[in-house]
């Protein structure tokens, strides 16, 4: 959501978000919620970009299949989009997200770089291209957060489909290397300080919510039931649920 805030995207600006991972597709429904018009969104992963639909795309492009940057400028009418939103941290995320942008526009980075970053002359218009980047952390804070959750509260957000998976605190070593590895089509895994209950099957199997009840596994309605009752008794001063 930060990045799109960020991008101070407009009721009907064009957003092409690069990378579709929790935080890219986190910054595809919040382009949605700000009234975004159209909506791209990059990555090379079915799964991901299956799921940047059901959080508001309106086109997906795998970068492994087609060019990118020629079907962005295509459906801009030459110009490019409004804002672009990096979400990965690399040297040709970020180079993307700026070619992809028109002049005057916002390239809104939320990666985390890992290694040097350089700006191309050409991608930036040798500075004389009017772009801004602006970089940003998700911001905190009690009034923040009590805004996300109106949104959940009133059914304007459902982030249900990005909790793919659940194991216990216990597990947390294995669930980052499932995480890291992007196995079974995960996008979060949530965890729980308890040990799992007997019906759930542990890891390595890793069942994923929505794989049906006869599985043992819960299913997103469940799931949003299970949140709900999980900060119930927070108030109470039990258990508390953490996610990866």
């Amino acid at each position: 959501m930060a990045a799109a805030e960020s991008g101070s995207i407009q009721l009907g600006d064009s957003v092409a978000i690069f990378a579709q991972g929790p935080i890219g597709l986190c910054a595809t429904a919040g382009a949605r919620l700000r009234g975004a018009g159209l909506i791209i969104a990059v990555d090379s992963n079915p799964t991901r970009l299956a799921m940047a639909q059901q959080m508001g795309a309106d086109v997906i492009l795998n970068f492994t299949e087609t060019n990118v940057l020629e079907e962005i400028r295509r459906m801009t009418g030459g110009d490019g989009v409004d804002v672009t939103i990096e979400a990965l941290g690399t040297q040709s995320t970020f180079e993307n997200a700026l070619r992809s942008v028109r002049p005057g526009g916002t390239v809104s980075s939320v990666g985390v770089y890992s290694g040097k970053l350089s700006i191309p002359l050409e991608s930036f218009d040798a500075g004389l291209g009017d772009k801004k980047i602006v970089t940003t952390l998700c911001p905190g804070g009690k009034e923040r957060m009590r805004r996300l959750m109106e949104l959940i509260a009133h059914h304007r957000l459902d982030l249900t489909p990005l909790l793919t998976h659940h194991c216990s605190l216990s597990q947390i070593v294995e669930a980052y290397d499932f995480f890291g590895h992007q196995r079974d089509g995960v996008l979060k895994v949530a965890i729980t300080p308890a040990p799992a209950p007997p019906a759930v099957t542990p890891l390595p199997d890793f069942l994923p919510f929505a794989q049906g009840r006869s599985k043992a596994c819960e299913t997103p309605s469940e799931a949003r039931r299970s949140a709900l009752e999980i900060r119930s008794r927070e108030s109470e001063g039990e258990d508390r649920c953490y996610e990866v």
